[in-house]
Order: C-alpha cells, then structure tokens, then sequence
C-alpha cells in the first residue's frame, strides 16, 4: 500500500530495495495513516520475507521506485548494497 494512491495507480508496479536485495511489487491500496508524520508503507508478509527483512520488526526501512527511475535506483544504497 503506499500513501496517497489513486485508483490509476494500482496495479502499477514498483522496485522495492532493502539492504541490497530488490524485489518488485504491485501496489494494491492507499496506505492507512501511522500518525507519526512520516510517510507511511504496508507490504505484504511475502514482500517482507522477498527483501530479507524482520516481519516482526514494527517498522522496516525501504526504498520504493517507479521502475523507470534507473538513475536515483543505481545510487540508492538500499538498491545497490554496501
């Protein structure tokens, strides 16, 4: 799920990048509010255990892009690794 999304953007897809691994997913809903005035993402338990990442862990850091964003993905650390 990701904040603010219009009903034009499901089904649209997005590259997922935690610690290095990458993971593309469809965005499916508009994500609920968590109150701390951060942006706010919900993926699947699939997609948490796809990046590596802590499923019982309350918050998880990630990068999301549109797939044509090859520029800032090829800088990310999250996208490319240590």
């Amino acid at each position: 799920s990701l904040p603010g999304l219009r009903h034009a953007q499901c089904g649209q897809r997005y590259l997922v990048c935690h610690r290095g691994k990458r993971v593309t997913a469809t965005a499916r809903d508009r994500s609920a509010s968590n109150q701390s005035g951060l942006q706010h993402f919900e993926g699947s338990l699939g997609l948490l255990t796809a990046i590596g990442a802590d499923p019982a862990q309350r918050e998880t850091i990630v990068s999301i892009y549109a797939l044509h964003e090859r520029d800032r993905i090829a800088t990310d650390p999250h996208c490319v690794g240590d």
